[in-house]
């Protein structure tokens, strides 16, 4: 009788220590995770700091375009289908089409319209790429709207096939 006294004593032990254990471990492994994703978060700290640097380059090369558009090619917001909506739109396409290189001219007003003339030349891997691309540049139904006036397929000096698209950006003049 005295050994299932003396089990049943040294058992609850052995279960309250794994139990401590078993929360020191657990306590651990949280602390050493935690740890790690101080440091993580640390060094990506470290990298916005030395990015500083490039972030402004960026910067400075973005007004150094606005005022290029201000000032030089004389673009205003005075209409309601001003500029900038032309070019928010050559930047959707420019973010929608990777890899495309896209030409404009000077902006035309004609008819009670305004249009901006635009080249797109853009790489295609498939033929469904380029139905894509095509679809795409059709699909505007807000104005500025795309209209193509032609497209073709040529190849680069690599070998690659390049869908050019030539058309304009229109949309109707209304003035306030």
């Amino acid at each position: 009788m005295q050994y299932f006294k003396y089990i049943k004593n040294t058992l609850m032990v052995y279960f309250i220590s794994s139990a401590v254990l078993g929360f020191a471990v657990f306590s651990l492994i949280t602390l050493h995770q935690y740890s790690n994703h101080l440091v993580d978060t640390l060094n990506v700290m470290k990298n916005i700091g030395n990015n500083k640097d490039k972030v402004r380059t960026q910067i400075d090369k973005m007004e150094s375009v606005i005022r290029y558009f201000k000032y030089d090619l004389k673009l205003n917001a005075v209409d309601v289908y001003s500029e900038i909506s032309f070019f928010q739109r050559l930047d959707d396409i420019k973010t929608n089409m990777k890899d495309a290189s896209i030409a404009i001219t000077r902006f035309e007003e004609a008819e009670g319209e305004k249009t901006l003339p635009v080249q797109i030349a853009v790489p295609v891997k498939n033929y469904r790429m380029l139905v894509d691309y095509a679809g795409y540049i059709e699909s505007f139904s807000i104005p500025p709207l795309f209209r193509i006036k032609d497209f073709s397929i040529s190849r680069d000096p690599k070998g690659d096939f390049v869908f050019n698209i030539r058309g304009a950006l229109s949309a109707p003049v209304i003035n306030r």
